[in-house]
């Protein structure tokens, strides 16, 4: 059964920017493990003569048609945003 330790752990937790304690790691370890064997196990499924498919319950796009609507009250959510600059709201920096 495949295994995922605790440094894997931590690098996905820092990928998600999360704050995961020590419990916790250990807890996700086991899980994800757990859900990694049952993973395995699917992929030894015998699936010859099963037709592949990309919808299995055959709902296909609901598509309707793009319109532009006018939203005046661009003012306001700028104005209600913590913090704004030239008419724009600012937010953290994502990347580094």
């Amino acid at each position: 059964m495949p295994t995922i330790d605790i440094k894997q752990i931590e690098h996905l937790a820092e990928l998600a920017r999360l704050k995961v304690s020590d419990e916790e790691k250990e807890k996700m370890a086991g899980e994800l493990s757990a859900i990694l064997g049952f993973v395995e196990k699917l992929d030894q499924a015998d699936v010859a003569g099963v037709l592949p498919t990309g919808n299995a319950a055959g709902i296909f796009n609901a598509m309707r048609q793009d319109a532009v609507d006018q939203y005046d009250k661009q003012k306001e959510l700028v104005e209600a945003a913590p913090a704004s600059k030239d008419n724009l709201v600012k937010v953290k920096a994502v990347f580094e």
